[in-house]
């Protein structure tokens, strides 16, 4: 059984005006409309299956009580996914007046309902998909030889996703402190998955004696952090610097950032949202996301390094990004999208997940 309610009235419409009542005039107050912004709740694999209000209705336990005894979360939509994306019938309902209005769905792709019906095709940045299908209407432009060019998530929705179209190839948790990284080029479909230390990660794939391939590798880097600093592997934010701020949780873009020339052997991670490429997190704008080792973290995916040398390891890292199939991308920062010679390099994508649980510093009374 769902978890919503049709019948008790949980899906609402953004327009709906109770039980609101006007406000008193007799005072300067400032304010906004509310019921026009949307949350998404997703699944660990990004689909959106539900979207909430920034409203809440208030309810009565008892007939005649003139105070709320709880409230309850305005939903707009939810919805249900077979596998690979196309909505279970009776199993999705949006509200009257959003039908249309919020665009994600499926792997937290853009849906084109004019295409083919409502959640019927989504599109990315590298393709146009059938969610009915599984398919998607152009060629991988990652293409794996031991599957179709026109497959998706290698065959297997239930655990990879594919915001873009190309290959998911990282997931950072933030409450971990971890990083898994897999090259999907060296991926074969039906093969269990081996989680290895960068010791233990062989390039061309685990093999037996007669060579043949026997699991697939994901590559697992431990205390790796985001906004804060780190003395002897405890890390810890200044509450007083502006700039130790989280990484927030969403897919990122891994780019070359061979512009920066301070800063060799790092990586630029760009959000994937409504404008890819320019160095800018849309929804926060805050910008300069990077990937790479230290002991600082300014927003960035840091491999935490002040407890030992992590030099090796990160070669590791370096190697698998530098061999893997790769596309090239417009560079849109600041003005650099004017230059059609401007280009950057996409490795592929990490996803930021989980909660920020970094603990701020401890200051004394004078605050140092």
């Amino acid at each position: 059984m769902p978890w919503y309610s049709f019948d008790y009235g949980d899906i609402s419409a953004g327009n709906q005006k109770t039980p609101f009542v006007a406000i008193d005039n007799s005072t300067w107050k400032t304010s906004r409309k509310i019921g026009m912004k949307q949350y998404e709740l997703t699944d660990h694999l990004g689909n959106v299956l539900a979207t909430v209000l920034d409203r809440k209705t208030g309810k009565y336990i008892n007939e005649g009580d003139t105070l709320y005894s709880y409230y309850h979360a305005d939903l707009s939509s939810v919805q249900d996914y077979y596998p690979f994306g196309m909505l279970m019938p009776n199993r999705f309902k949006f509200a009257e007046a959003d039908t249309a209005k919020y665009r994600f769905g499926f792997n937290g792709q853009e849906k084109v309902n004019e295409i083919a019906g409502i959640g019927n095709h989504t599109t990315a940045l590298h393709w146009e998909y059938d969610t009915r299908l599984g398919r998607r209407w152009n060629l991988d432009p990652k293409p794996n030889a031991s599957m179709s060019p026109y497959s998706a998530f290698s065959n297997n929705p239930i655990k990879n996703s594919d915001p873009l179209g190309d290959t998911v190839r990282g997931v950072f948790y933030r409450n971990a402190k971890q990083l898994f990284l897999t090259d999907m080029d060296k991926h074969v479909k039906g093969l269990p998955m081996k989680v290895v230390k960068a010791s233990d990660y062989k390039p061309e794939g685990i093999r037996d004696k007669n060579g043949k391939q026997t699991h697939n590798q994901w590559l697992r880097l431990d205390n790796v952090f985001t906004g804060g600093s780190s003395i002897n592997g405890e890390v810890t934010r200044d509450p007083n610097s502006p700039n130790q701020k989280a990484i927030p949780t969403g897919n990122y873009s891994i780019l070359d950032n061979n512009a920066d020339t301070r800063h060799k052997g790092w990586y630029r991670l760009d959000a994937q949202d409504g404008k890819p490429y320019d160095d800018t997190h849309e929804e926060t704008g805050r910008t300069g996301f990077r990937f790479h080792l230290g002991s600082v973290s300014w927003g960035c995916v840091t491999c935490d390094q002040s407890a030992e040398d992590r030099t090796a390891e990160w070669n590791v890292v370096s190697d698998m990004l530098d061999n893997t199939s790769k596309t090239t991308v417009k560079e849109k920062r600041g003005y650099q999208w004017l230059n059609p010679n401007s280009k950057l390099t996409n490795y592929g994508t990490i996803k930021v997940t989980g909660e920020d649980n970094i603990p701020q510093k401890q200051t004394t009374t004078n605050g140092q």
